[in-house]
């Protein structure tokens, strides 16, 4: 969730207070998020109290549903192109309908060619004092320099991250066990696995092996099994959790018995636990 999260929340605050920035370019991975943080911005803009975005004024609530009259999206479909730009500068010349300012929203804008983004530039340079204008992009590098230099630029981070190992069978399942707190869950699951046939076994380390890897590299905040990993132990411990999976996935080359490698994995898997 976005909101609530401290980089969030000093976002809003610049746009809440009187010194607000009249440009503003959204920069993240996931459209989703770029989307949510500029309706978040917008509803803190057009809200008329202290506590921006409040939630509870008019304005908010036509905010939240989309249908208040000084929030315009732009390149939603389609991208903005030289007469869209036109029409903009037109349109911000115009007085507000409802609030003490309105919100402009340029979606996709580093698919804005030169043209369009030269002419964009004009009204960045001497906007209106009632105008906003928020430009959101994947990739500011393909954005003009004179367009980012008139704009305050915030970059939400990258989005979590699923390992490459995880989506093998009984691997987040394992993981899920391994990481909670009860041991006749890791040993149930464990049970379940001996009837797997020799390269399942040798598909399930590997995988494993991986997912270790990714949690222990650290780096991008990550979800699903190797989040949890990274939320149950240290780098030491995945370190250790990696030398047990690679001993037991030698032992499958010299014939080991499922029930004698299952027997080692949910041992030495408590002994890490604690």
């Amino acid at each position: 969730m976005l909101r609530g999260n401290k980089k969030t929340e000093d976002m809003l605050s610049d746009f809440s207070s009187k010194d607000f920035p009249h440009a503003a370019i959204i920069e993240g991975e996931n459209g989703e998020d770029r989307e949510t943080l500029a309706r978040l911005i917008a509803s803190a803009v057009v809200c008329g109290r202290d506590d921006a975005p409040c939630g509870a004024c008019p304005d908010c609530k036509k905010s939240a549903l989309g249908v208040h009259p000084d929030i315009l999206w732009l390149g939603m479909d389609q991208e903005l192109k030289v007469d869209g730009v036109r029409g903009v500068r037109h349109d911000a010349g115009v007085r507000p309908n409802e609030a003490e300012r309105k919100v402009f929203i340029i979606a996709n804008a580093d698919k804005m060619n030169v043209h369009a983004q030269n002419a964009m530039l004009k009204i960045l340079e001497e906007p209106p004092s009632t105008v906003v204008f928020l430009l959101l992009c994947e990739n500011r590098e393909l954005m003009l320099p004179t367009v980012l230099s008139r704009c305050a630029l915030y970059s939400l981070p990258p989005p979590a991250r699923a390992g490459k190992g995880e989506d093998a069978p009984f691997v987040g399942e394992f993981v899920h066990a391994l990481s909670g707190s009860s041991e006749f869950e890791l040993l149930s699951l464990c049970m379940t696995m001996e009837k797997l046939k020799r390269e399942e076994f040798q598909e399930f380390f590997r995988a494993l092996s991986e997912t270790i890897c990714d949690a222990a590299a650290g780096g991008h905040p990550c979800s699903g099994a190797v989040g949890e990993l990274q939320g149950a132990f240290s780098p030491a411990r995945l370190c250790l959790m990696y030398d047990m999976i690679k001993e037991l996935s030698d032992r499958i080359q010299f014939n080991a018995g499922n029930a004698a490698l299952i027997a080692s994995l949910v041992s030495k898997s408590i002994k890490i636990k604690t």
